[in-house]
């Protein structure tokens, strides 16, 4: 919502940000900021010569459906950013998709 609001604003946005009103543009600004977050993490899996992997999972719960598509659609957004640098590469793996029941369904 915040994001939409500052968008449809452009008085209220500084110079350097482009206007994106839309949800696409929420979600390349949300991806762009992510991707320069991880690149900002220190490269210490250097042993040596060689480069170990190291894979880290974000768990996201989607409370069964709610989120889902968008977070599909996030995971998609990040492939094409091409994050993995051969060191350190984070796989976000959703949760209570939207198939996996209603929410609070259990007492």
């Amino acid at each position: 919502l915040h994001h939409i609001v500052m968008h449809s604003n452009p008085n209220l946005l500084p110079n350097l940000i482009p206007q994106r009103c839309n949800e696409r543009g929420y979600l390349e600004v949300l991806c762009h900021s992510y991707a320069a977050l991880l690149r900002t993490a220190v490269n210490d899996c250097a042993v040596g010569e060689r480069k170990e992997r190291r894979k880290r999972t974000i768990l996201v719960d989607c409370a069964c459906g709610v989120g889902y598509p968008k977070i599909q659609l996030i995971r998609q957004h990040l492939q094409l950013l091409r994050l993995d640098d051969g060191c350190n590469v984070v796989n976000i793996h959703p949760i209570n998709g939207s198939e996996d029941g209603p929410l609070n369904d259990r007492r």
